[in-house]
Parts: C-alpha cells; structure tokens; sequence
C-alpha cells in the first residue's frame, strides 16, 4: 500500500546553483489490466502513464528578493478505470524544505522528502519496472512524493502548491526560475498554459529580460513590472527564466555568459537605457514618407493618415520635420526641415489629412528629396517610409536607386522602410534599410498599418543613445549580433549576443572589460562596464549557443540572399542549422541515416525550427507526404532567391524572426514532429537530437563523425546505471530512451537495448 504523504515545504535557493530542474508530475504504477483474448487466461499489465496535463498555471509575487509562487495543474486520466498514483515534485540539490503546502482535488494531503540516494533508488526502480527512462533526468536530485487517490476514470485531478524561494541578486540582477518540462511526463504538450510574475522593487527596476520565452512585460512606474506568458499549447522543453536587474546606470547592463562542452563560450548582454528626468529630451529630424499611390486607396491610404496625424502629434519640443508625399512625382510639405511649434505642428497636422491617392510610384525621387534634408551634422535624422509597390516611375532599376540613395546620404541617415502587402521588390526595400542602418518592416494586408506605425514612433520617439559602438579592449570577442547596433530609445531594451574564447584575463582576473560608446541625450560619452565572463554558472547556459546561432544564421541568410550565394557562407549556414536544429532553405529536411544528415531528401518529418511558425513556413519545413514536402521546399528556395511578391516578403520577415527569435512556447503542431505526431529532433540542454530511425543520435555527430571506439551500454544493464551514478547530468541524455548515441566529456557513448 501506497503511504500518506506531506503538507508543506518552502523552498530557499540562492540564486543560480539552486534552481529547480524538473516540474512536477503524476506518476501511475503497473497494474492488472485484465483482458481474455482466445487462448490466454493471464491479466495483461499495462501501465497508465504519463497523464495528460490539461491545465497549467503559475502566479508569482515577487517583493525585492522574496518570491511566492503558486502553481496549478490539472491532470486528466484519459483510461476507462480509476487510478492511483505518486505526484512527484524533483528537488535541487540543497533545497532547504519548510512551509510547503499541497493540494490534491482540493484537500490538503502531506507527503515525505527523500534524501538524493533513497530517490534514485526509487528512479531507477521505476526504469526498471516500467521501462520508462523519462525519470533519469532526475538523478541525483532529492525528491518530494505524495499518494494521489483517486483519480477518476476520464477525469480530471487538480494539484496545487505553494512554495516561497528567496533569491540572492548578484551584482544587481536577480534570476527568477521556474521548471518546465512538458511533453516528458504529459501525454502530449501542456496545455493552457500560463505565466504571471508580478514584482515590485524599491529601486529601480531596469532591464527585464525573458530568455527563454515570448512574454510581455507592462510596467507601472519605474518600480513595479508584470510579466505574462500565455499559449494553449506547450511543446517545447525548458525552464522559465526571468531576469532583471535594478539601479540607477544609465544602461543597466545586463550580461550572462555561458560555457558548454565547446572550444567557445556564447554571452548575451542586454541594455536597457533610462533617460535622467531633469533633462529634456534629445532633439531630432525626421522626414515622413508616403506611398499615395493608385495602390494605396482606400483603407490603406485612411489608415497611412491616421498613422501620420499620430506622428506629428507626438513631435516633441525642439524636433523639426518634413513630410514627403510621392506617386507619379514627390511632393514636399515645406522645403525644408520646419521647426516644430504650434503653428508647424497645426499646418502638419493639415496637410497629413489632406492626403490622396494618385498612380504610379516614384520611391527613388520621394527618398533623395528626404535625404536632402537632412544636412545638419550633430543631430539624430531619420527617415520613415510607408510603401506598398514596387518602383514604377522615375528610377525604377533597384541598382540606380541604392546608388542614389547612398550618394545622397552622406551623412549615414537611418532609414526604417514599412512594407505593406505582398506586391513589394522586398530585397530592394532590404537592402535600402540594411545600407542605411535603420531596419525594415512587412505589414501584412489584413494587418492595421496605423497601429503599426504608431506602435513603431513610440519605440524612437526619445532617443537616448545614438551611434552605439561596443568593444572589447581585451578581445578574444567574435560573431556579435546585430553586425550594426541600433540607437537606443526610452523604454526599449537591445540584446546583443556573441562568442568568446575563455582564458585568464588580466591575471586571472574572470571579468573583462566593455566599452560602450555613443552620443548619450546628445552628448559623446563612454560606459565602462566589468562583466563576469567565465561562464561557469551563469543563468541561460542551454539556451544562449542556440539563440546566438539563430542570429548568425539570419545575418548570413540575409547576406546570400541580398549579395549573392558565396559557397562559404552557405557551408557555415548548413553547419549551424544542423549543429542546433533551425531550419533553413538548405537544410529543411533530414535522412534517418545515423551518423549523416543529407539535405534535399524526403523523410518522415522537418526538423524544429527555431522561433515562430512562419519562419518554418518560409522555408518550407512544414510536415507533410515527401513529395509534398519536395514541393513546398522547391517553392521555399525558389522564393528565398526572387526579388518580389508573396514568397520574398515572407522569406525576408523569416530571416528577421530568426535574427530576433526567442526560445518561446509554441503552439499548433510540433514542428519537430512527422506523421503521426512523433517528434523526430529535440533538444537536451545546449544539445540537439535528431531521431534517425528508431535511435537519438547527437546532432554533434551529425556534422562531424568521430573515429573514437564509441564505449557500449546496454539499456538498464548493470554499467548503464554505473555511468549514470559517475555522470548524473548525463541522465537528461539517457532520458531520451534505450536507443542513443551522443558525446560525453569527449567519448563517444552508444546506448543499446539489444
């Protein structure tokens, strides 16, 4: 008989060691099932496990340093018999237990800690039993268990708990994680699933940075935040990781740098610029330009008025503007640059509403009149472009008009081009942003340009950082992301990403210096900072490689697709994608040969891209029948190459979400899963698994076989749990299953159930 278990435990972890590994999870013992086919008298034993997670919630009140998390799951039993089970909550090492409450079906139940030894005793007899080598990624962490009965028959049970954790802030930055592991131990993804982190801080609350998931985050002051995720679905694999930091720095800086099992370590830092009150905000020119042509009519042309009127309102003092309208020729507003005051601002504001459509389109002449003038060193200028055709008259050659546009800005304005619809020679408005260091963005048809637009003004409405430069006077820093830092805006955080090649610095010294510089409100000035580069224990170590990876690739797509295929660049992006699983135009889809992985053959399934659905479906990597996957890649490749229409606006918004991807949540159909729902590549840690065949082969291996003599395990042998009990943080790997191969501490390791 099962015993009665606990009813509270707190949790106090510093910060980064003590973080929990591992949600919670019912599991369901063997039992008789009895079933009487022709011949056979003997009950069948069947295991009911894992339950589905239908539901699941989590609250956390965060006050400085003290956090209250409440967490709610629902668990249902799809079987046609009541069950009865263990819920088990995995522990870090040195978890300190006290005031812990659970609930199970609204009834407070206690439950029993178990020390590292005595629940890995229980892990591994549960592998042995069941077969189910899910739980290995729990080795050699202690364990909280409790009896959950009963579990109706296609019902549901309800599990709560609430736990307090005090976190340690180093150096101003505070991490706040939470386990997250659908998919392991819920038949199928989580579902409704969702995130709110209140806190509240008496300083300053500065960059709040979310690796690991797409959240949004609405602040309420300068000292209280929350910060939500929601999805109906949860497939992907990874904890929670908040982090913010608090001070009075201009930048508030914050780095995080991780080392794995390679020759280079990946750091991340992210700024978040906060401008002093008393000072007035830095003074700019902008020129508006408007597509009015025949194109633009109707809700288009309404809706690019209102976006406008937006604009000029939120003109601030000392600002000067012109607009620039253009169709068959370009119209100017005023002649030049008109100082903002009420008079300006009312006449604007006219002339704004009194736009119309007309035919043709004229970009070339409608952008030098823009450049030409802005001709007053010293001051932040940009342009903003609204258009949605492709040139038609005047300049209409994309070469003669980039030559234009560089002649006639000297001066390195920034121009943000806004595309709207699909009939747009979208590399030509790639590469008038990209040489101009502003940014491009695609506003689909049925999307509110206004609401864009304005949504856009907001971000550069006061710039605090202009002309950023970042170095390392130490080096050894390479591959940082963006290639062209952006300015730097109230209220608007960058992430800069990089590698690193470790080393004593400075004596010994782990720290290295970063200088960054720029014009802060208006004024050259240089921030020194000192950053922990040793990557040992810092936060985001399994996600970072990834999301740096995710950025080189897009810089390198958009490269080859704006200048041209130079066969190195395109070997280094097939290098990557198959090193961390992110799909591009040429490695959608994979062979299930162990030790190879060939591009442009049908398989079963497309590998996990990295960020939203559209970048899969950009590139062709939808699941499919092969030949409607040879199709749709062929369509992929073939729109990746064109200048215009449909497919080049989507490949180009593709290479932008993966030059800005995050580790969210997704939702709809795995990616990473072929006919019939399985999933064919995952991820350990930094590591990527692809499944070819019935075996996990380290995508490591993939890209560079090795000559070692791979060291043989069989599955649930007797060496198999010794090298489990020698390299517990191997046991996330063996988790996968009873067919493996990966790398460890250099070794090839071969895991076999025959």
């Amino acid at each position: 008989m099962f015993r009665t278990l606990l009813a509270a435990l707190a949790l106090v972890l510093v910060l980064v060691p003590l973080s929990l590994r591992a949600d919670g999870f019912i599991y369901i013992p063997e039992y008789p099932d009895v079933i009487r086919p022709p011949g056979r008298v003997r009950p069948v034993v069947r295991p009911h496990f894992p339950l589905s997670i239908t539901r699941h919630r989590v609250h956390a009140e965060i006050a400085e340093g003290l956090v209250k998390t409440s967490v709610e799951e629902t668990f249902y039993n799809s079987s046609a018999r009541q069950l009865e089970g263990f819920y088990m909550f995995p522990l870090p090492d040195g978890a300190v237990a006290s005031g812990f409450v659970m609930k199970i079906g609204g009834k407070e139940v206690k439950g029993e800690i178990l020390e590292k030894d005595k629940a890995r005793s229980i892990y591994e007899g549960i592998v042995r039993r069941a077969k189910d080598p899910g739980l290995l990624e729990y080795a050699g962490q202690g364990l909280v268990r409790a009896r959950v009965f009963p579990i109706p028959a296609r019902g549901e049970v309800e599990v709560s708990i609430e736990y307090v954790q005090e976190l340690t802030p180093q150096g101003g930055l505070y991490l706040y994680r939470y386990p997250l592991s659908p998919g392991k131990h819920s038949m199928g993804p989580y579902k409704d699933v969702a995130f709110d982190v209140n806190i509240s801080s008496s300083r300053v609350l500065r960059s709040i940075n979310c690796i690991s998931h797409k959240v949004g985050v609405h602040r309420a002051g300068d000292k209280k935040a929350r910060v939500v995720f929601e999805t109906p679905r949860l497939d992907s694999q990874g904890d929670f990781l908040l982090m913010w930091n608090v001070g009075e720095d201009a930048l508030a800086p914050l780095c995080l740098a991780a080392r794995g099992h390679e020759e280079k370590g990946y750091f991340n830092i992210t700024l978040s610029p906060r401008v002093d009150a008393k000072k007035e905000k830095t003074p700019k020119d902008v020129v508006f330009v408007i597509d009015t042509s025949g194109s633009m009519r109707g809700h288009k042309i309404e809706q690019a008025r209102k976006a406008l009127v937006y604009c000029v309102e939120g003109l601030n003092e000392g600002d000067r503007f012109n607009i620039i309208d253009f169709s068959i020729e370009a119209r100017k507003f005023a002649p030049a640059l008109v100082d903002l005051n009420k008079d300006a601002r009312a006449r604007g504001l006219t002339y704004a509403r009194s736009l119309e459509s007309g035919s043709g389109t004229n970009l070339e002449e409608g952008l030098r009149f823009a450049l030409a003038d802005l001709k007053t060193p010293g001051r932040l200028q940009m342009v903003v472009v609204l258009t949605d055709g492709m040139p038609t008259i005047g300049v209409t050659d994309p070469g003669k008009i980039l030559a234009s546009i560089k002649q006639a800005n000297t001066g390195k304005r920034r121009v943000f081009v806004f595309g709207v619809g699909q009939s747009l020679n979208a590399k030509l408005l790639d590469r008038i942003a990209g040489e101009t260091r502003g940014t491009t963005e695609y506003i689909r048809d049925r999307e509110n340009i206004e609401l864009r637009l304005s949504a856009f003004y907001d971000k550069i409405d006061s710039p605090v950082l202009t002309n950023l430069r970042i170095k390392f006077p130490e080096g050894g820093v390479t591959d940082v992301f963006p290639r062209d830092l952006p300015d730097l805006f109230h209220g608007v955080q960058l992430s800069l990403f990089g590698r690193y090649q470790p080393g004593q610095v400075g004596g010994g010294n782990k720290n290295r210096t970063v200088l960054l510089s720029g014009k802060y409100l208006g004024e050259e000035r240089t921030f020194e900072y000192s950053f922990d580069f040793s990557g040992e224990a810092g936060p985001g170590k399994d996600q970072l490689s990834r999301l740096w990876a995710s950025r080189k690739i897009g810089y390198l797509l958009e490269q080859i697709r704006l200048n041209g295929g130079a066969g190195e660049l395109k070997t280094e992006v097939i290098r990557l994608s198959k090193l961390h699983g992110i799909i591009t135009p040429y490695t959608s889809y994979l062979i299930v040969e162990e030790g190879a992985l060939v591009e442009d053959t049908p398989g079963p399934g497309a590998p996990h891209p990295l960020g939203t659905p559209r970048v899969r479906d950009a590139f062709g990597g939808g699941a499919g029948a092969g030949g409607r996957r040879k199709e749709a890649r062929s369509r992929a490749a073939e729109a990746f190459d064109k200048d215009r229409g449909a497919g080049a606006v989507e490949a180009s918004r593709a290479i932008e979400a993966l030059k800005k991807s995050d580790l969210g949540g997704s939702s709809g159909k795995k990616s990473g899963e072929g006919q019939g729902g399985r999933e064919l590549i995952t991820r350990v840690g930094p590591f990527t698994f692809y499944l070819q065949g019935e075996r996990w082969v380290d995508s490591r291996l993939t890209v560079k076989k090795s000559a070692m003599e791979p060291l043989k395990l069989a599955w649930l042998s007797k060496e198999y749990f010794e090298f489990l009990k020698a390299h517990p943080r191997a046991g996330r790997i063996l988790a996968l299953g009873s067919e493996i191969t990966f790398i460890w501490n250099a070794r090839v390791i071969r895991v076999a159930s025959k």
